[in-house]
């Protein structure tokens, strides 16, 4: 198995990884204190949550399919075809 290495890889690794370590700090150790503080807490949760959300649509949403449509069109673009003769006969198609 090969594995290429780019800073999309490691930036979503760092925000998957970031955003479970997030849910077990506030599955084990609940936050407390006043509204403030419970209010920043909330609002770096729902970033890093959305953050997971945006990695999780790339690599299993359409980005990911599009991204394989591009790599497999570039592939065929620069293996040679097989040319046909030029007195050779191609079948008509039906719609």
């Amino acid at each position: 198995m090969r594995f290429h290495i780019s800073a999309q890889g490691i930036l979503a690794v760092v925000v998957v990884g970031a955003f479970i370590i997030l849910v077990g700090i506030w599955m084990w150790r609940p936050p407390s204190g006043d509204q403030a503080t419970m209010a920043l807490v909330n609002a770096l949760v729902m970033v890093v949550g959305s953050g997971f959300m945006t990695v999780l649509n790339y690599y299993f949403g359409s980005s990911s399919g599009s991204k394989d449509k591009d790599e497999t069109i570039s592939r065929m673009a620069q293996t040679p075809q097989q040319q046909l003769p030029p007195n050779a006969i191609i079948p008509p198609t039906n719609p």
